[in-house]
Protein backbone atom coordinates (compact mmCIF):
# COMPACT_ATOMS: atom_id res chain seq x y z
CA UNK A 1 0.00 0.00 0.00
CA UNK A 2 1.45 3.42 -1.28
CA UNK A 3 1.86 6.35 1.56
CA UNK A 4 -1.21 8.17 -0.40
CA UNK A 5 -3.57 4.62 -0.13
CA UNK A 6 -2.15 4.77 3.43
CA UNK A 7 -3.21 8.45 4.30
CA UNK A 8 -6.80 7.91 2.32
CA UNK A 9 -7.73 4.84 4.52
CA UNK A 10 -7.12 6.14 8.18
CA UNK A 11 -8.97 7.99 10.44
CA UNK A 12 -7.44 10.80 12.33
CA UNK A 13 -7.59 13.01 15.15
CA UNK A 14 -5.76 16.96 15.57
CA UNK A 15 -5.91 19.77 17.69
CA UNK A 16 -6.93 22.09 15.32
CA UNK A 17 -5.87 25.14 17.69
CA UNK A 18 -2.94 26.33 19.53
CA UNK A 19 -2.77 24.98 23.12
CA UNK A 20 -3.40 27.35 26.24
CA UNK A 21 -6.10 29.46 24.55
CA UNK A 22 -9.68 29.47 25.59
CA UNK A 23 -11.22 27.54 23.02
CA UNK A 24 -10.41 24.04 21.68
CA UNK A 25 -10.73 22.55 18.14
CA UNK A 26 -10.11 18.64 17.44
CA UNK A 27 -10.06 18.19 13.96
CA UNK A 28 -11.90 14.83 12.80
CA UNK A 29 -11.52 13.14 9.39
CA UNK A 30 -11.10 9.71 7.56
CA UNK A 31 -13.75 7.24 7.19
CA UNK A 32 -14.05 6.12 10.28
CA UNK A 33 -14.75 9.88 11.95
CA UNK A 34 -18.52 9.70 12.50
CA UNK A 35 -18.15 6.50 14.65
CA UNK A 36 -15.14 7.76 16.49
CA UNK A 37 -17.34 10.95 17.65
CA UNK A 38 -19.82 9.60 18.25
CA UNK A 39 -18.40 6.79 20.18
CA UNK A 40 -17.04 10.10 22.38
CA UNK A 41 -19.57 12.49 22.16
CA UNK A 42 -23.29 12.74 23.41
CA UNK A 43 -25.80 14.44 21.42
CA UNK A 44 -27.04 17.57 22.69
CA UNK A 45 -30.87 17.57 23.87
CA UNK A 46 -32.06 20.20 21.93
CA UNK A 47 -31.01 20.48 18.45
CA UNK A 48 -29.46 24.13 17.46
CA UNK A 49 -30.37 25.18 13.79
CA UNK A 50 -27.31 25.17 11.67
CA UNK A 51 -25.88 29.18 10.75
CA UNK A 52 -27.95 29.92 14.21
CA UNK A 53 -25.90 32.82 16.38
CA UNK A 54 -24.61 30.62 19.32
CA UNK A 55 -24.70 33.74 21.99
CA UNK A 56 -28.36 34.69 20.20
CA UNK A 57 -29.46 31.06 21.30
CA UNK A 58 -28.15 30.92 24.52
CA UNK A 59 -29.76 34.07 25.85
CA UNK A 60 -33.11 32.59 24.56
CA UNK A 61 -32.46 29.61 26.83
CA UNK A 62 -32.30 31.47 29.98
Amino acid sequence: MGKKEMIKNETICALATTTGGALGIIRVSGPDAISVVRSVCRPVKETIPANTDYQRFLSKCG
